[in-house]
């Protein structure tokens, strides 16, 4: 039978933060340690401002696709409200990490659209 291990977690915690290291992993015997400096950001969800039905931004021929990268304030699609568009503008800067929404379809005002995760 293997002798036990016992880990200084102290010690590898305070090596960690002395280090240059932004991300480490340790893999021993089947278990897992990960430590990061930076915790992952949750995307930014956005939200439809208003009724109505999803259409094209101006100058656009499609509706954006999950993996695209987009810039804060830029048009990411329109809701049409009878005569009235509503532009759907992005909150930061980032890729689109999820949409929730088609070309046509009709969204209620506060439901979420997409998505978008800090680069």
């Amino acid at each position: 039978m293997p002798a036990q291990r016992t880990i200084d977690f102290d010690g590898l915690i305070k090596y960690f933060e002395g280090s240059c290291f932004e991300y480490l992993e340790l893999e021993h015997a089947g278990h897992c340690l990960r430590l990061c400096r930076h915790a992952p950001q949750a995307p930014t969800p956005l939200f439809a401002p208003s009724v109505g039905t999803i259409d094209l931004a101006p100058g656009r021929a499609c509706l954006p696709q999950i993996g695209d990268k987009v810039s804060r304030d830029d048009c990411l699609f329109t809701i049409r409200r009878f005569k009235a568009v509503v532009e759907v503008i992005a909150p930061a800067n980032g890729s689109l990490a999820s949409i929730a929404i088609e070309r046509g379809s009709f969204v209620e005002f506060g439901q979420p659209l997409a998505a978008i995760e800090a680069t």
